[in-house]
Parts: structure tokens; sequence; C-alpha cells
């Protein structure tokens, strides 16, 4: 990934969801074992992507150290989720519809994992994900 401005990428991805209790103690190995995955790889410029979908899916990101992750949900189904793990498979983030964005700052380099759930009914999910490095 390159720093500076680039075109944001669309992707529309036909994407379960643990219930809200189990939401608490969400194991990012078993959701790997369980859940269909798709690498993300920007082309050059290119420094997001647009995801929607209604079936579960993992999104695996490989970043360096001192980027800057950005996840923003869109408008998205009532019972919708996205969730970011770090490499260790620490939860940093849940969102849901009307959430703001979340944005951090890379401690380590590595694969990033987001998680995109539809809910137990298939609802929509829509959000936009860029790396970034700091005032790029």
């Amino acid at each position: 990934m390159r720093q500076g401005w680039g075109c944001i990428v669309a992707m529309s991805v036909v994407l379960g969801f643990p219930t809200a209790p189990a939401l608490a103690q969400v194991n990012l190995q078993q959701v790997l074992r369980t859940t269909p995955t798709s690498r993300l790889q920007f082309l050059p410029h290119t420094i997001g992507v647009v995801i929607a979908g209604a079936v579960e899916r993992v999104y695996v990101l490989n970043a360096r150290r001192g980027q800057w992750l950005r996840v923003e949900p869109q408008p998205m189904g009532a019972r919708a989720l996205v969730m970011v793990f770090n490499a260790e498979g620490k939860r940093l983030a849940s969102l849901g519809n009307g959430d703001r964005p979340f944005e951090y700052e890379l401690p380590m380099s590595g694969d990033y994992y987001i998680w995109a759930s539809s809910g137990p009914t298939n609802h929509r999910y829509h959000f936009i994900l860029t790396v970034f490095n700091h005032g790029g």
C-alpha cells in the first residue's frame, strides 16, 4: 500500500452471527474455522474498499506498523455487525448501524481481521475500510 490518496475500489460480496451474549466472548480462531475468508489486496494507489453483503465473511488485511486503519459503518440492517481484530485475536472494535467510524494506528505489522456479520436474519452490512499513512 502506498502513501497518498487513491481511488476506492468498490466490491459487493454476498456474505451468521452469534447472539448478543455470545459477542462478548467472540473467539477469532473459532470464527476463522467456521467462516469464509477473503484476503484484501489493494491495487497501487488504492487505499480502501467498500464492502457490502448479507452473509458472514472475515476479511484479512496485511498492513504495516504506523499505518492507520479506518472502518466506517454505512447504513446497515439492525442486526448487522462489523468487528475488528488484531493478529493475536484481540477485538479492537465492534461496529453496528449508526456507530461512529473506528480509527486506529497499527502498533505492529501483520494481518488484521475484519469480521462482517449479517446477524441471524441476514441483515445487510455495509462499511468502508481504508488503510493510510498519517497525514496522507
